[in-house]
This record gives C-alpha cells, structure tokens and sequence, in this order.
C-alpha cells in the first residue's frame, strides 16, 4: 500500500505527544510507499520561511534589546579607543575612572590632567563613531556635575561596594536608634 503524506500528517509525526493514530497509519506502510505531495513540500517551505522571517525579528529584536559596553580602564585602552569605537555592533564606550586612575599610577585623583584627557579622547571617539559615552567612578556630586558637562550621557551613579556600605550604615544607625545608643556618623 502506497500513501501520500500531507502536513497534518507530518506536523503529527513530529509532535512529541501527537496522534497515536497517525503514528501507527504510517508505521504500518513501507518507508519505499510514503511519499510528500508538492502541496506539503510547498506549505513546509513556507512554514521554514516564515521561521527563518521570525528568526530573524528574534535576533534583530533581541540585538536591539541588548547594550554592549566595552569597558575603557587602561592607559593602552584611551590609547586604542579609536580602534574599539570603530567595531560594529558595539554602543558604548565606559570609562571606569577608578580603575583607569589605578593603571596611570595616580589612584583615587580622579580630577587629574591625564584623566580629563582621556576623557576627551574617549568622547571624540564616541562621537566619530556613534557611540554611547559613558563614565563610571565618579560619584562625588561635584566631581560628576562637571564631567557630565562634557557630554557623557550613560552615568554608572554608584557602585556594590559603596551603595551597600551605605545601606549597611544606615541600617545600623536604625538599629541602634532603636537601642538607645547613640547613632555613629
């Protein structure tokens, strides 16, 4: 016996749970005897179409959903930051000032000659190449109204270890308040 196969049929071979029924109707005929109508053939090729079409909407939508940071951190970065700006698929450029001001030698001056510069430097790099400025370090409110200025427009305003000091600080003050003790500054 010869039978041809339509797509209600194959979309119920591949179902992990599909018909009992079909699944032995095509078990019961030789591998030789199944054959696809160009109909099926047809109706698959559009069903991988339309896959691929969402596939790519997935990705697309996914690719817009996501930010992709290069972290700027060394003096040999600020050096090669027109280089990194200039790859694709890339959206911000991030100074973390901190560590920056560790690899120059000069830690925790982060209003330094050598640290504006690499700021500029940074910033003319992202906007030749359309790319997000954006600065992390700075968390003194002086120090970050003034850099703001230049143009940075992604700001990282805290950073685990200080915000959960914080936190912490003022959790324990709550707590001795409750005591009686005298809260710590």
């Amino acid at each position: 016996m010869r039978a041809l196969l339509d797509t209600c049929i194959l979309s119920e071979l591949r179902r992990p749970k599909g018909s009992a029924a079909a699944r032995a109707a095509v078990d019961a005929v030789d591998d030789g005897d199944l054959f696809l109508s160009v109909l099926s053939i047809g109706e698959l090729a559009k069903g991988i179409a339309l896959v691929k079409d969402e596939s790519a909407i997935l990705v697309s939508g996914l690719d817009n959903a996501t930010l992709v940071i290069a972290m700027v951190e060394t003096p040999l970065s600020v050096e090669n930051v027109d280089r990194i700006a200039a790859v694709p698929g890339l959206d911000a450029l991030l100074i973390g000032t901190n560590d920056l001001c560790l690899e120059m030698g000069i830690p925790g001056q982060l209003d330094h000659e050598r640290v504006k510069a690499a700021f500029d430097t940074v910033l003319s790099a992202c906007k030749k190449h359309g790319k997000i400025p954006a600065l992390g370090g700075i968390y003194g409110k002086d120090l970050l109204t003034r850099y703001l200025g230049l143009g940075f427009r992604m700001i990282l305003a805290g950073n685990d270890i200080s915000l959960l000091y914080g936190a912490a600080q003022e959790q324990a003050n709550f707590v001795r308040g409750l005591g009686g003790a005298p809260p710590r500054k």
